[in-house]
């Protein structure tokens, strides 16, 4: 199994050039969602200001109690939908780049990981990158999940840039 398991480690020039892959995508997706992000902040600003309006116009008797409520209850509805999406984006950035290189890492150490582990180690280990493997004929038939399926056949085929 150990041996199999080998079958996932990532020449070191590879690496290298996943890495700088991941970063200069991650520096892109991170551009493209920043304009994305700076909308959202923008909307909210816009909202904020309008419920300090709303505000005002209720101290100076100019809406009713009941309008004031309905408008001001609206925009704190959607300021705080706005505040669910601003985060999301916050950590989505931070993550996309750290699980890339996250998942590199595991495959790059998957058989040292296996060959150290206690069987239940071993078991979880197998579950997350194993799916429907087979024994036939005496031999195991290992088929990965992904993304550990499309780094067995590149690696395997020793050309990770496809």
């Amino acid at each position: 199994m150990q041996k199999s398991l080998n079958g996932l480690k990532v020449p070191a020039e590879t690496q290298l050039s996943i890495s700088e892959g991941l970063k200069k995508a991650f520096e892109l997706k991170r551009g493209t969602e920043d304009v994305t992000k700076q909308n959202l902040e923008d909307r909210k600003k816009q909202l904020e200001e309008k419920m300090a309006i709303l505000y005002e116009d209720r101290l100076n008797k100019i809406v009713t109690p009941e309008f004031y409520q309905n408008k001001f209850a609206e925009c704190a509805s959607e300021v705080e939908s706005l505040d669910v999406k601003i985060s999301l984006y916050t950590k989505a950035n931070i993550n996309f780049y750290v699980f890339g290189t996250k998942i590199l890492e595991l495959a790059d150490n998957v058989g040292f990981l296996y060959e150290n582990a206690n069987p239940s180690e071993k078991q979880e280990l197998l579950n997350f990158l194993l799916s429907n493997s087979k024994l036939k004929d005496k031999k195991m038939l290992i088929s990965y999940k992904k993304p550990f399926d499309n780094i067995y056949q590149r690696v395997s085929r020793s050309d990770m840039r496809e």
